[in-house]
């Protein structure tokens, strides 16, 4: 597998800590400098996927999974969007994939726009949520400057290969009162027990963050922070089970997974529900 050596995103440094320990996307290391953890080297081939337009043409499987807890979580965000822009407006989510996000908000009368590189949640969105959704990335998008009222990255930036760029191309979307919102993984107080098996740490998660570190990536891409908070999950059983079974997640367990599974399957278990905030996730609100 090909990887690339990288440096930190924020300060511009190839300084680091320490190599921590190999992750799905490369080998995590942590910023001697502003403290942002991120992968170094990081893998290539799903990036070069993205740049070079050749993604699955169909909805990822994994998507289908816990759609009653994407939509706690999403409304959640709306929420919070609303406490600030009560009066709704025209929003753009930047890696919008299916559009699940952009349809609740669409419920709530707002004026909904998307761009996703992924064909087939691209498509999906477009074709059976019939959302103005753009397929490519958002350098490569035709949306009007300074036209929209509030831009989203929702579990989006730490996929992308520069976050500093990305936060100052959403910036030339925003009106002059607009509001960024971005969710992102921040590095929980548990992370030296679980290691290399954080959730968090799947094949296309580049960067992770922390306060501090988010409040300089914010300051550097001309944003100030107004708040930050904690995501809270809603998860069945059946969602659990097929992650702790899934080659794609760090913290599946293999043979057992697939006998829990099975478990969760024959006995009908798979619509247990619960809510966790697992403080590995965190919402920040921001403005020009």
């Amino acid at each position: 597998m090909r990887t690339e050596k990288i440096v930190c995103n924020i300060c511009d440094t190839d300084k680091y800590e320490k190599r921590m320990y190999k992750i799905n996307s490369g080998f995590l290391v942590k910023c001697s400098n502003c403290g942002l953890f991120y992968a170094n080297p990081r893998r290539m081939d799903i990036i070069k996927e993205v740049l070079e337009d050749k993604t699955k043409k169909e909805r990822t499987s994994g998507k289908k999974l816990n759609l009653k807890g994407r939509l706690y979580e999403f409304n959640t965000v709306l929420d919070r969007i609303q406490a600030v822009k009560p009066q709704g407006g025209r929003i753009l989510d930047v890696g919008c994939y299916d559009g699940i996000f952009l349809n609740e908000a669409r419920k709530r009368k707002w004026d909904c726009h998307g761009v996703e590189p992924h064909i087939g949640g691209a498509r999906y969105a477009r074709e059976e949520l019939k959302l103005d959704v753009q397929q490519c990335v958002l350098e490569k998008c035709s949306f009007k400057d300074k036209s929209f009222d509030a831009v989203t990255l929702l579990a989006t930036l730490e996929h992308h290969p520069n976050p500093l760029k990305t936060l100052k191309e959403a910036k030339r979307f925003l009106k002059p009162d607009g509001l960024l919102v971005i969710s992102v993984p921040t590095i929980p107080f548990y992370l030296n027990l679980v290691r290399s098996r954080w959730r968090m740490f799947i094949g296309d998660h580049y960067t992770f963050f922390t306060d501090d570190s988010m409040k300089r990536l914010l300051g550097k891409s001309g944003y100030r922070l107004l708040s930050a908070g904690y995501v809270t999950k809603s998860v069945d059983m059946e969602t659990i089970s097929a992650r702790l079974s899934s080659d794609w997640q760090p913290y599946n367990i293999g043979p057992l997974g697939r006998f829990f599974t099975k478990f969760v399957e024959v006995s009908r278990l798979g619509g247990v529900r619960f809510t966790v905030n697992p403080y590995d996730m965190k919402i920040y609100l921001a403005q020009i």
